[in-house]
């Protein structure tokens, strides 16, 4: 569990606040008013009305992370992780900005720059205070982001889903763009050639929504001699890639999984040459992507290939399409539709690392115009 980034930027603004406040009451405690209206501290009230905002802002924030959710498990190691990572970057932010805006302050003014002597103007009472009072206003956060009820991203995107299916948005006819398509079975086809066995071919689809990249698999696969298998979070998803494969008449097994739970993947084998996953890691936490992937790959066989196909992050389209989603979460602003919001894309360059150090052989694969791109782990012979 980490601390959201609205809640830690809330919490720093009213710690600098509070840091301030002490700071001037410690050391004019009989004429604190006047010294902060007859010494220039003009930014005091802007840090007042700043508090104000921003903890306005976390809360609608954290109302909305709580409506769309995709949280890991908390524990009590990911609560003490998330009260450190707060309470540092609180106390160091504060304490950091305080002095800063001291010393500019001193410079405006042309008067000597202060350097730390505002810290000794405290008093260790006031220190003290400000401590006792920043740890339990971090206490009390870190209380609130641990116990704020968040359902979980298995009941978030299979409602979600759901609906789709319900409305028609999504059906057994749904497909995908040609060029998609194209990437897809270009890249499945390498990974395939690739792959150090000559005998039978089994490829595992992790979230085969519609099964439309069933479809594109199913040739190679049949051509080749092997199995097929995809499976999906969502009951209504699997039925309607079943339904898809089945009219087609491409043989497949589909069925209901989830790709953090070992046994989701049993159903056709445990182990696969193929397995590959198209927009289902954005669909995760950030913070358990990198775990999803791992679990993916416990079930590629040795010699075999997993292919992750996912925007990046950092890329233009990722980092635009990050604040199109913004704006529609937060503002409501029709960007994009709201099922879209969801999607965390992930760092694909960083994952790609994580798992270069694992030891695997990992590459990026960019569709031609920068659609798209394909992480492609093997898995050592």
């Amino acid at each position: 569990m980490r601390a959201p980034r609205e809640l830690v930027l809330a919490a720093s603004s009213l710690a600098l606040l509070l840091v301030h406040t002490l700071a001037y009451l410690g050391a004019y405690p009989s004429t604190f008013g006047t010294v902060m209206s007859e010494t220039g501290h003009g930014y005091w009230p802007l840090l007042i009305i700043a508090s104000i905002l921003l903890t306005a802002g976390a809360a609608i924030a954290a109302r909305q992370r709580a409506t769309f959710a995709r949280a890991a498990t908390s524990s009590r190691e990911s609560r003490i992780k998330a009260f450190v990572e707060v309470w540092s970057v609180v106390l160091g932010a504060s304490l950091a900005a305080f002095l800063l805006l001291e010393n500019l302050e001193a410079l405006v003014r042309q008067a000597a720059p202060p350097l730390l002597s505002p810290l000794r103007a405290m008093g260790i009472p006031a220190v003290a205070i400000a401590i006792v009072s920043g740890t339990a206003l971090i206490a009390a956060l870190v209380v609130v982001i641990a116990t704020t009820r968040q359902r979980s991203y298995e009941g978030v995107l299979t409602d979600s889903y759901r609906g789709l299916v319900a409305q028609g948005l999504y059906s057994a006819a749904w497909n995908q763009a040609p060029w998609a398509k194209a990437f897809v079975a270009t890249v499945l086809t390498d990974a395939i050639d690739a792959r150090a066995s000559g005998g039978s071919l089994d490829i595992l689809e992790c979230g085969c929504g519609t099964g439309v990249w069933l479809t594109v698999a199913a040739p190679l696969v049949h051509e080749r001699g092997g199995s097929l298998a995809g499976f999906d979070l969502s009951p209504e998803m699997a039925a309607a890639a079943r339904e898809r494969l089945e009219s087609s008449a491409l043989p497949a097994t589909i069925w209901v999984g989830d790709i953090l739970d070992d046994a989701a993947y049993e159903p056709a084998g445990d182990l696969y040459d193929v397995v590959f996953a198209y927009d289902v890691v954005q669909q995760l936490p950030r913070e358990i992507q990198v775990d999803a992937v791992g679990a993916m790959l416990r079930h590629v066989r040795a010699g075999g290939t997993l292919v992750i196909f996912d925007n990046d992050s950092k890329s233009r389209f990722g980092r635009v399409m990050g604040a199109k989603k913004w704006l529609r979460r937060y503002l409501n602003i029709p960007l994009v539709p709201k099922f879209y919001i969801h999607a965390a894309y992930p760092d694909l360059r960083a994952m790609r690392r994580t798992f270069e150090r694992a030891g695997f052989s990992v590459e990026l694969v960019p569709e031609e115009l920068l659609r798209k791109r394909a992480m492609i782990v093997r898995v050592a012979a």
